[in-house]
């Protein structure tokens, strides 16, 4: 007679690899809430990006709008489609400007609540 082997639980059809990638990345999501816990706590600013953060976005910035200048150099894109993404870019400043005043508000709310 032949002994039947008992098939180990079936894991969603997952491999290690996946499993595991899946488990580093909770841990990362984990740490990063964490680290954000303690800079509140020390009355840091988690908004809040550093001076070369800014500097790579400008110049992120500056060379998107460079090859779009150059798409339509190349009619590769009309004068409206480049005026609807300017229009675009200028909308994500204005929400990046909304974050900015919710980081002031926090430390305003930080400066009176330490007081």
């Amino acid at each position: 007679m032949k002994r039947l082997r008992k098939r180990k639980p079936n894991k969603g059809g997952k491999n290690a690899k996946q499993i595991k990638a899946e488990e580093k990345a909770a841990e990362r999501i984990r740490k990063s809430k964490e680290r954000r816990q303690t800079e509140i706590a020390k009355g840091r600013n988690p908004n809040k990006k550093g001076k070369q953060a800014r500097i790579f976005d400008e110049w992120d910035e500056l060379a998107k709008e460079e090859r779009l200048y150059k798409k339509l150099k190349r009619n590769k894109i009309t004068k409206r489609h480049l005026r609807s993404m300017r229009k675009i870019e200028v909308r994500g400043e204005q929400t990046q400007a909304k974050g900015l005043e919710k980081s002031q508000e926090w430390l305003e709310y930080h400066k009176t609540t330490a007081k």
